[in-house]
């Protein structure tokens, strides 16, 4: 006698970064995983794929040499240019000033000679000179982050001038997705994309992002018989790979699979 297949079939993935091959995927939001043991698929079933839960870190950078070019600061002290590196990091505007000032101290110069000043009525800032002192914004894109614009930083900045767009201290960072390369009829903008969820950092950074969905949002898979392996990545909403510099990233994702005319 035959049996009578399930209804409804349901399997749990549980995947993190620490078990990666580092040579491979050096980054903790980018990896892929080959399973030891295919995770089959009955070709009578519809199957989808969803995120149970998350565990990631508020570690990935708006200051960045490798992945925004925003991290070089050059000015004129009166006598010569001087440039320095500010360290990768996660900094609001307050912080940025405090850093901005302390290299230019640390170059044996006046650091309140240049002050960033923020307006969080109109979300713009100024930028206050001194001294004789000179701001050269071309050296790097680190004057988007203030909210000046193309236009303003065409040449050395010479007197207080305040930005004319808003300023961007997430680097258009509004959501990050995790996505998925097995998933099929998810759409990104009017492009097809591969996203399972969107979310956006609740805490201050340096914390851990707990996500535990209410409700699981499931996703069609790609047509198989069988999940050999499985790439896993994080990006923000301009398709730009998140870093969270080397901190783990883990992951529960719910296979559900659906007898076809049931």
């Amino acid at each position: 006698m035959e049996l009578k297949k399930s209804h409804r079939i349901e399997k749990f993935i549980s995947l993190t970064s620490d078990q990666r091959d580092v040579n491979v995927f050096p980054s903790t939001g980018n990896f892929s995983v080959r399973f030891n043991q295919e995770i089959k698929l009955d070709k009578e079933y519809d199957w989808s794929i969803a995120l149970d839960k998350a565990a990631l870190w508020y570690s990935y950078p708006n200051v960045s040499a490798s992945s925004y070019d925003n991290a070089d600061f050059t000015y004129w002290n009166g006598a010569i240019w001087q440039t320095f590196t500010i360290a990768e990091g996660i900094y609001n505007f307050s912080d940025l000033n405090s850093v901005i000032q302390a290299g230019i101290t640390g170059l044996g110069d006046v650091g309140a000679n240049i002050n960033y000043v923020p307006n969080f009525n109109t979300q713009r800032i100024t930028v206050q000179l001194a001294g004789g002192y000179q701001w050269d914004p071309t050296t790097s894109n680190l004057y988007k982050l203030f909210g000046f614009s193309d236009a303003q930083a065409a040449a050395p900045i010479v007197v207080t001038t305040l930005a004319t767009e808003v300023a961007n201290v997430t680097n258009d960072v509004t959501s990050l997705y995790i996505k998925l390369d097995i998933l099929r009829d998810t759409w990104e903008n009017a492009s097809g994309g591969q996203v399972l969820y969107a979310f956006l950092p609740d805490g201050p950074p340096g914390s851990i992002i707990s996500l535990d969905p209410p409700e699981r949002i499931y996703i069609s898979i790609l047509p198989t018989e069988a999940i050999q392996s499985l790439r896993i990545f994080v990006q923000d909403n301009l398709s730009r790979n998140v870093d969270f510099r080397g901190e783990s990233t883990a992951y529960t994702l719910h296979i559900r699979g659906r007898l076809r005319g049931t």
